[in-house]
């Protein structure tokens, strides 16, 4: 079964008319303890000529780290292109991994980049070996642009999605500074897969080990949310990268992927209500459905959850804290923003785009935020950024980083994820770096560490 729960951002809401109110939805997948499921895999690789060398080497010693926390019940398929598409291991179960390793390790980079033939390669590979009691998944690694074969991201982002819907879901990884993270994000979302930046070369097999973590985990897919809005209330703005629709009655849908052990699903709703009175306030009815593990098999299960917000006097209001359902919503508000900012400039509004930045830094301030140390550090990045769209001078690096930052927040609630994406050099203040370092490690020798590189030696 799913459990569902949820907290306004205020406690009690407040009576009065015209009322905007956030809310935070956690879905979990409640199950016994149970085997990790095995996996159908293709490892989709770029050989093109801008992966000679370091980046092609890392790229394959992360591959074989991926066979080696294979089983032999998992199956495993590789990839490698350049403009010609080679099957490095066809699919087959991991019972030799010297075997598969050695093929790996025989690969080298080429010419220029067909990613659209490697991705569809490892697309066939893993639908002839279909298994809905397995977790079915292409990993597709690049560093460029795809220069070769079909090249419209349109079409690639709407294939991924059509292959998501055959059961083969799709999780992307950009390497380096060049690869397009527009199509990958587009096609990660579309398919409700993964994505992750890579931004140094040596971080290629703790990327790969976080998501074979990750599919190793997954105990639910295609979770699915219709949101029936009572009178009165309109949906503002779902606080998520996921698919938002309209079915045919008008109720806005939800797709929002997959569901790992141990992990909460968050879903951010800002709501506008008409009028409340005292006491208790239905809002909406939330249906759900979702193809959970129970009892060792993949199970579809729906339901409906009630969400009642409680109304109370001004007074009453004031005095109800929720001060960490506050925090976690500034983090799905602030990503959502960078990805609302982003949008704006690349459509040539670089002013409005900063003042969707700007905004929001006063409003982070108004509330007095800026004193939590995460979300001081948020206010730091969002106003050094706004000063370079605002210019015209936001670098590729720059908006990959915010791109990073803002999925990696709406979609995953991992805390190995967190402040992935992050640029050494230009782009933030020495400071910033060693600020994300403590918010990693949460750690006292951290703090010292900070402390003794602004102590006389």
């Amino acid at each position: 079964m799913i459990n569902v729960s949820y907290e306004f951002d205020q406690a009690i809401l407040p009576v009065g008319s015209l009322l905007k109110t956030n809310i935070l939805i956690r879905f979990r997948a409640d199950i016994a303890e149970s085997p990790r499921r095995n996996l159908n895999l293709s490892l989709v690789i770029d050989r093109s000529g801008s992966m000679g060398g370091a980046p092609l080497y890392h790229a394959l010693k992360a591959a074989d780290s991926v066979v080696e926390q294979l089983k032999p019940e998992d199956i495993l398929s590789v990839v490698v292109y350049d403009d010609v598409v080679d099957t490095v291991v066809p699919p087959q179960p991991v019972t030799d991994k010297a075997a598969l390793k050695n093929s790996i390790h025989a690969v080298s980079a080429g010419g220029l980049t067909n990613l659209s033939g490697g991705w569809l390669k490892g697309c066939e590979y893993v639908k002839k070996q279909l298994d809905p009691q397995k977790v079915n998944r292409v990993l597709l690694l690049t560093d460029g642009h795809a220069n070769m074969g079909i090249q419209d991201s349109k079409i690639l982002t709407a294939t991924s999605g059509q292959k998501a819907e055959e059961g083969v879901i799709t999780t992307t990884l950009g390497f380096g500074q060049s690869f397009n993270e527009d199509l990958l994000i587009g096609m990660a979302r579309a398919a409700n897969g993964n994505f992750y930046f890579i931004q140094s070369i040596d971080e290629a097999s703790e990327v790969f080990s976080i998501e074979l973590d990750s599919l190793r985990a997954v105990v639910g897919q295609n979770l699915n949310v219709t949101l029936e809005l009572a009178d009165g209330v309109r949906l503002v703005n779902a606080l998520s990268l996921a698919k938002v629709s309209q079915n045919d009655v008008g109720q806005t849908a939800i797709a929002l992927g997959e569901l790992y052990e141990g992990e909460d699903k968050l879903l951010g709703l800002s709501l506008e209500i008409l009028r409340s009175v005292v006491g208790d306030l239905p809002v909406m009815k939330l249906h759900y459905s979702a193809d959970v593990v129970e009892n060792d098999v993949i199970q579809s299960v729906s339901g409906t959850t009630d969400i009642i917000a409680k109304v109370g006097t001004v007074e009453e209001a004031a005095f109800a804290s929720t001060s960490h359902i506050i925090l976690e919503l500034s983090r799905l508000t602030i990503a959502k923003a960078k990805e609302t900012a982003l949008e704006e400039a690349e459509q040539g509004r670089h002013q409005e785009a900063e003042q969707i930045l700007r905004a929001l830094v006063n409003d982070l301030r108004n509330q007095g935020l800026n004193e939590n140390f995460e979300i001081a550090e948020e206010i730091e990045q969002l106003e050094y950024f706004s000063g370079q769209i605002a210019q015209k001078a936001l670098s590729n690096a720059g908006r990959k980083e915010l791109r990073d930052q803002s999925y990696q927040t709406m979609t995953r609630n991992r805390s190995d994820l967190v402040g992935r994406g992050v640029t050494v050099g230009s782009e933030i203040t020495f400071f910033s770096m060693m600020m994300l370092h403590y918010k990693r490690d949460r750690s006292a020798q951290a703090i010292g560490n900070i402390k003794g590189l602004y102590s006389p030696t």
